[in-house]
């Protein structure tokens, strides 16, 4: 009970009100004490021992109660903190809060509430092992305080209101964020921090697209909104694929085509489609927002997800304010969504404002439509606007506007027109009609002038105005629009003296040339062909259509009357057009006699060709006179000659019985008929061509056919036949030729002109490719470089730097790419080395077999004491692959493959000379032959394989290059390609090398490796590229490794620094062979040298097939590094140029 009133009391008053209790009661002691001992006794003793008695009671009593005090005081405290514990435990494992306990010495995870383990979804066995700093992204550190872990927690304790935030590192495709709120907390004896999560992911994704919406996309609008919202919707949802779409009716059914589509935060082409069967439908037709977490079961029909695997659809529907549904703003995932509400939130959020943009859009388009609003923009069609006062001074130019003069806008008001365009409207009569109009108050059109701008530029432009006037009638001045038109002026320029070159040619052709488009009408025509055609000179333009213009023939009597009817001659003619290519001859009225030829084009137009033969046809008809005469002299000709009626012969002479292979002329005339001399396939022609004859009608005066010799073989043969008059009949009488020799030289000549052509189309590719391959190193060297750059950066992040060097294989193997497309644009001799090719095709065997498929055997030939070739051996592998590749894709079901070498001499006997052809000449050569037993080939596709771009394969399997690079590398080694084909046999490619003068050969250059640091200098390097890119990387690496550098844009730019004040300072000069501005690379070495004789020189280049001048120093051509270049290559290189090493930077770059 007394315990019971103390701790009241002590609760109540505390610890001064029950000390003071017990000093009262000690004085109480000592005051009864004193009575006691003054009523007791007076003797001293008795006095002193009654004193010292109270002394050691007034200790006792204050003792025992201080004692008693303490205790109480203790019991109270353990009492309050086991309660406090309690409260503090119930409140910790009861929130609703996620919360953490963390030891503030180890930073590990001592506990936490179950709230926490289901927002982690980690157990708390797992808890209690982490350390806090695994469970938030560490990237949440610099984000926040750019301090570790422990010092946020401190700052946050430190003060009270820091809640920092961070990112939860199990987070899915939208990052978990919180704030995290810290503060001490004791539990029994042991102190601890309390974390307590409070989750702010979704507040931070409205404020993310708030932000977006009213920062980042408030200066957007119509579809480039849409697609901005798109990709931060794509970034902060986190989803693959976001778009907006408008509903569309076409053909009766409504389609959605998208105003903006994002996959994988990439903008795409927008797309249109049917919305039957799709989540859209559902959500424009019902108005409401829609999740799908399962669209590939539920529509299986719709396009998009099947084609782009997805999983998880989300949409709300889009309303002009009327109400009306005018599309939807959607997205889709190929993951379930994390937080399909959410998502609909921030949808919902953002589709007022995209509606908004759509509903502009829509009315934008249909005011587009409408003719009458739009009249004025179409009329003046401005590209900037402005105003002039009543004294036509500008006083207004649209913000923006191009610079008219040069100058700046603000600096055209208050001048005119004229002025500012050094116009003289005095003597100059367009300045001065101009002039008169503004003065006359008149709208005016398209008035076009030019300025002469301060750097000696020509400006043109056009310009449109009206005049304004006041609500009074007071002329105010002119509005208007204007342009600069002077890209538009040099391309008619440019244009103009293009076709006025193409005409001039055209019209110097002593034959009459016409072209027409597909439609078959008239696109450009020669005077010869006006003037001398049949038609005589109608003024045809273009579009004259060609049957206008034959009938216009047909009307005027042009043609001879031996040609039919009208409507029958016309349809003959056009089909001659139609089907081209044809040639025939047309009689004339006027006694005229001209052959027409007609040939395709590409576009499906054709080109015309008119030439008059009317001398030529009178030497035939003089000809044929002059045989009648001499006809006594036909059997003493040459060539065969037989007078036939009705193919039963007449008359022959001697040569005509000997090319049939009869004795004499009697065998020929005891035949009843010359049919057996006449192939079957020609024997229907040829009939024709007699009957007409006979009959008067218009025949070929030459043609072609096979004869039957009397022993059954058979020869070419070209005959000219005539009508003769015979014993009071006409009969046919034709002279042949045995075109035998003449095929032979005929197949000779095709041989030449197919290889001329196909080199002159090997060149014409090789330019195309050896340009693009220059582009393409440029573009690959500032690849190269940034991602070297981007390696020393990332330092010790494994995962970065395992990108980062897969981006490097990737862009050497680019660069390999492009050194093959370079080899492939090179058409002159290439400098090999004796090589010898069995070692290159055995070195190369197991890489061949993995190319093939099993059902394939390979086997290889080689041959003992091979001849070495002179060639390099890198381009005999690369050929030698495309080879095996072309075989291995001939025999789909497998075969046998085979490569063979061998040794063979050419000579002049007929079988090598049908070998060597015209490109080849006679001597050794070493063969490499690849065989297979595949489909095979037809003799015109032999022909056309070697064509660039030419290729058999399915669309995406070939790219018409690969025996192309063999046939170049071919010629680039001074040596040829034969193939030998049969459909259903298989096809045999043979290389002919010629051989190499060395008995020995010699290895590539050993590699010096580039390990370890790289040099670097204190010297100092002018770089000189025209691509900003790469002179920074350059500029870059040159400066890490210790050297001064200087830059210049051109070779004019750096030879104003090699002729200014600092010029004494550089060391070396680093340029660029490919530049513009008319001084190249090599240009810019001579020039240097010139200058500065002891200066060091270093050229690199992307593609330097003939650029090197002829007259070049041989060792900046050798010394020259290609494109891509690593920061390896270029400091080795720099630092062997500088100290002279030009063997040794040889032998890296044979490496």
């Amino acid at each position: 009970m007394e315990n019971a009133m103390l701790m009241n009391l002590y609760r109540k008053h505390g610890a001064a009100t029950i000390s003071a209790l017990y000093i009262t009661l000690s004085l109480i002691w000592i005051a009864g004490s004193d009575m006691l001992v003054g009523g007791l006794s007076s003797s001293v003793d008795v006095l002193s021992t009654l004193q010292t008695f109270k002394g050691f009671g007034f200790v006792g009593v204050t003792g025992l109660g201080l004692y008693y005090l303490v205790d109480l005081h203790q019991k109270h405290l353990m009492a309050a903190r086991e309660t406090a514990d309690k409260w503090v435990e119930n409140s910790f494992r009861q929130s609703h809060r996620p919360m953490c306990l963390v030891d503030p010495v180890s930073l590990r995870i001592a506990d936490a509430n179950p709230r926490a383990e289901e927002y982690l979804d980690i157990g708390l066995d797992d808890l209690k092992t982490m350390e806090l700093a695994n469970l938030f992204k560490s990237d949440t550190i610099s984000r926040t305080s750019k301090t570790t872990i422990r010092e946020t927690i401190v700052h946050a304790l430190r003060n009270n209101t820091a809640q920092p935030e961070l990112f939860i590192k199990n987070g899915g495709a939208v990052d978990i964020s919180c704030k995290v709120e810290v503060a001490n907390i004791v539990l029994g004896e042991q102190a601890y921090i309390r974390l307590s999560l409070i989750d702010t992911t979704r507040s931070r994704i409205f404020e993310s697209v708030l932000r977006d919406l009213s920062e980042g996309l408030a200066s957007e609008t119509r579809a480039g909104f849409h697609q901005s919202l798109a990709q931060s919707l794509s970034r902060v949802l986190g989803v693959d694929c976001v778009f907006v779409g408008e509903l569309e009716a076409k053909n009766k059914e409504e389609q959605i085509v998208t105003t903006a589509f994002v996959q994988n935060g990439r903008i795409i082409d927008n797309k249109a489609f049917n919305k039957q069967g799709t989540p859209c439908e559902r959500v424009v037709s019902s108005g409401k927002p829609l999740v799908v977490t399962d669209a590939p079961q539920s529509y299986p029909a719709a396009p998009k997800i099947v084609d782009l695997d997805l999983v998880s659809y989300a949409g709300v529907p889009l309303c002009d304010h009327d109400g009306r549904r005018i599309g939807l703003l959607a997205v889709m995932d190929t993951q379930p969504f994390r937080e399909p509400v959410l998502i609909i939130e921030v949808l919902t959020l953002a589709a007022g404002r995209a509606a908004a943009e759509l509903a502009r859009m829509q009315a934008e388009k249909a005011l587009l439509k409408s003719e009458g609003r739009f009249r004025d923009f179409a009329r003046i069609g401005s590209d900037w606007l402005w105003e002039q006062d009543e004294n036509f001074r500008f006083t207004y130019l649209s913000v923006g506007g191009p610079d008219v003069s040069g100058v700046s806008t603000k600096s055209l008001l208050g001048s005119t027109r004229w002025k500012r365009a050094g116009g003289d409207p005095l003597n100059d009569p367009v300045w001065r009609d101009h002039i008169e109009t503004l003065k006359a108050r008149k709208p005016f059109r398209d008035f076009r002038y030019s300025v002469n701008l301060p750097n000696g530029d020509i400006r043109h432009f056009s310009t449109n105005g009206d005049p304004v006037f006041d609500a009074d009638g007071r002329f105010a001045g002119y509005r208007g629009s204007a342009r600069d038109e002077t890209e538009k002026v040099t391309l008619l320029s440019n244009a103009q003296a293009a076709e006025e070159r193409l005409m001039a040619a055209i019209n110097s052709l002593r034959i009459g040339f016409a072209m027409f488009d597909k439609d078959e009408r008239l696109v450009l025509t020669n005077d010869k062909f006006k003037t001398r055609s049949s038609v005589g000179n109608d003024h045809w333009g273009p579009g004259t259509s060609i049957e206008q213009i034959i009938s216009s023939g047909i009307a005027k009597g042009a043609y001879h009357t031996d040609m039919g009817g009208n409507e029958t001659w016309l349809q003959r003619r056009l089909s001659f057009h139609r089907n081209a290519p044809s040639l025939h001859q047309q009689h004339l009225a006027d006694g005229r006699w001209v052959e027409i030829g007609t040939y395709p084009m590409e576009d499906g137009g054709r080109v015309l060709l008119w030439a008059d033969i009317t001398e030529r046809r009178e030497m035939e008809t003089a000809l044929r006179h002059s045989e009648e005469r001499f006809r006594t002299l036909i059997d003493e000709a040459n060539q065969g000659i037989i007078v036939h009626k009705d193919l039963r012969p007449e008359y022959c002479n001697p040569a005509f019985a000997a090319m049939f292979g009869y004795d004499s002329v009697g065998g020929i005339l005891a035949l009843e008929s010359i049919e057996p001399l006449i192939d079957k396939a020609d024997l229907k022609r040829l009939r024709g061509y007699n009957d007409g004859r006979i009959a008067g009608k218009e025949t070929p005066g030459a043609y072609e056919f096979t004869g039957i010799l009397k022993d059954g073989s058979l020869i070419p043969i070209r005959s000219q036949a005539i009508r003769v008059p015979w014993n009071d009949d006409y009969a046919i009488c034709a002279n042949m030729f045995d075109m035998s020799e003449q095929r032979e030289a005929e197949a000779t000549r095709e041989m030449a002109e197919m290889a001329l052509r196909r080199s002159q189309r090997m060149e014409a590719v090789g330019l195309l490719t050896g340009g693009i391959a220059h582009d393409f190193n440029n573009l690959l060297g500032i690849i190269m470089g940034n991602l070297e750059f981007l390696q020393r950066m990332i330092g010790d992040n494994e995962a970065a730097s395992k990108r980062v060097a897969n981006a490097l294989m990737a862009t050497t193997r680019g660069s390999q790419l492009t050194r093959r497309l370079l080899n492939f644009s090179s058409q002159e001799p290439k400098p090999g080395r004796p090589t010898n090719a069995d070692e290159v095709i055995a070195g190369l065997e197991d890489m061949l077999a993995k190319s093939l498929t099993s059902e394939i055997e390979l086997e290889f030939h080689p041959t003992d004491d091979l001849w070495l070739t002179e060639i390099d051996p890198g381009d005999l592998g690369d050929a030698v692959l495309n080879l095996v590749l072309n075989a291995r894709d001939a025999m789909p079901n497998g075969g046998r493959l085979v490569i063979e070498t061998e040794n063979r001499f050419l000579n002049g006997n007929e079988a090598d000379r049908e070998i060597r052809g015209t490109e080849m000449d006679s001597g050794d050569y070493v063969v490499v032959t690849v065989s297979d037993n595949g489909i095979g080939m037809t003799a015109d596709l032999v022909d056309k394989v070697q064509e660039p771009l030419f290729t058999t394969k399915p669309e995406g399997r070939g790219t018409g290059l690969g025996l192309s690079m063999v046939y170049a590398f071919a010629k680039r080694s001074r040596g040829q390609v034969r193939i030998y084909s049969e459909p259903g046999h298989g096809t045999s490619v043979r290389l002919f090398l010629p051989r190499a003068q060395a008995s020995e050969p010699i290895s590539a250059l050993e590699t010096k490796a580039i390990d370890g640091p790289v040099p670097g200098g204190n010297e100092t390097v002018l770089v000189v590229e025209d691509e900003p890119e790469l002179r920074e990387i350059a500029t870059s690496t040159l400066n890490a490794l210790g050297y001064t550098t200087m830059t210049a844009a051109s070779g004019c730019e750096a030879l104003e620094i090699l002729n200014g004040e600092r010029a004494s300072e550089i060391d070396l000069v680093f340029s660029d062979v490919i530049m513009p501005g008319g001084i190249g690379g090599f240009d810019l070495a001579a020039r240097t040298r010139d200058l500065h004789p002891e200066m060091k020189i270093l050229l690199t280049s992307g593609f330097t097939g003939k650029l090197a001048d002829k007259q070049a120093d041989p060792e900046l051509i050798r010394t020259m590094i290609s494109k891509p270049y690593d920061h390896a290559v270029l400091g080795w290189a720099v630092r062997d140029v500088l100290d002279g090493n030009i063997a040794t930077f040889m032998d890296r770059e044979a490496g």
